[in-house]
């Protein structure tokens, strides 16, 4: 829901949704690029991940196509302007089209969570809907560059589930601390877009065999480091 109190709905196939309540309680209009919502580019964003109203009202759509954007403020649905920003040959684009996360943190700030180029922050749009970004990618860090949420947690660090384990990224630092397989006890599936951050402070993430729960308050890195020893010496 927008802050208008407008319904929209991605579906995976069928692209955007707006819902329409007819007069006269006459019931519901689904109107999408197959009737009125004539700029949506259906032909490369059929398949709709997530949606994302952010605070300026530009609402942000995520999908298997790139990132699209349109404003919240519009008289009628077959005006809306969609921009569409998709991973191209320059440093500061988006760095993989398919857009599995949006999130907003406390302090602004936007992130992407892409199914093959890793970690996204949104610099800058332009006033034609062209966006910069800041990539952040296995090279970087990160133990995958598949995505599948992002949460933050109450110091402002983002907690990522991955194809490899869970990943905490700090801003301010730009840091990455990974909990890949081998450091939990148990192989873990992570699933697309299902985590939550409780009110207690746990995060949750949905998995192929339940739900993976733990407190970031009380994961810590270990700082031991094993001393080196000559097992065996070989004449030259």
């Amino acid at each position: 829901q927008d802050s208008a109190g407008r319904i929209w709905i991605g579906t995976f196939g069928g692209g955007l949704n707006l819902i329409e309540h007819l007069p006269e309680s006459a019931g519901l209009r689904f109107i999408h690029s197959g009737n009125i919502l004539n700029n949506y580019p259906i032909h490369v964003c059929e398949k709709v991940r997530c949606l994302y109203e952010a605070d300026n009202g530009v609402i942000l759509i995520g999908t298997t196509g790139g990132l699209l954007s349109c404003s919240s403020d519009f008289a009628r649905p077959e005006a809306i302007r969609f921009y569409h920003n998709v991973c191209e040959e320059r440093y500061s684009s988006l760095s993989n089209n398919d857009v599995h996360w949006i999130l907003s943190t406390r302090k602004k700030e936007l992130y992407l969570a892409t199914f093959g180029g890793g970690l996204n922050k949104l610099l800058s749009v332009n006033a034609d809907g062209h966006a910069r970004f800041r990539s952040y990618c296995v090279e970087d860090g990160l133990p995958s560059d598949i995505l599948l949420s992002i949460r933050e947690d109450n110091g402002g660090n983002l907690w990522m589930s991955t194809e490899n384990g869970i990943s905490k990224f700090i801003p301010g630092e730009e840091r990455f601390e990974n909990y890949a397989d081998e450091r939990i006890s148990f192989r873990v599936r992570f699933s697309e877009a299902a985590s939550l951050y409780t009110s207690w402070g746990d995060l949750m993430y949905g998995t192929s065999d339940g739900i993976f729960l733990f407190n970031p308050d009380s994961t810590r890195t270990s700082g031991y480091g094993p001393p080196s020893v000559f097992s065996q010496l070989w004449p030259l």
